[in-house]
């Protein structure tokens, strides 16, 4: 039987979401379909680079949320 294989049953075997025959049949297949090969590395390289990806606001956003503050905080203190 000729299995399909797609980028979902790729993600699901790096997330380790596969049976260990279908984990089987998957690296057979990455040894055997070199497009299926380019395309586990593809999604590899985009989870490192989703890793890397500086998840903080910038510092322009930080300064001006504390300006806000310290403005609405000197305005409340007059009140």
């Amino acid at each position: 039987m000729n299995q399909i294989y797609t980028e979902e049953s790729l993600l699901r075997y790096i997330y380790k979401e596969t049976t260990p025959t279908e984990n089987a049949q998957i690296e057979l297949h990455l040894k055997s379909n070199e497009n299926f090969k380019k395309s586990y590395d593809e999604i590899l390289q985009t989870i490192e680079g989703l890793k890397e990806a500086e998840l903080s606001p910038s510092r322009h956003s930080v300064n001006a949320i504390l300006d806000y503050a310290k403005q609405h905080s000197s305005a409340e203190e007059l009140a």
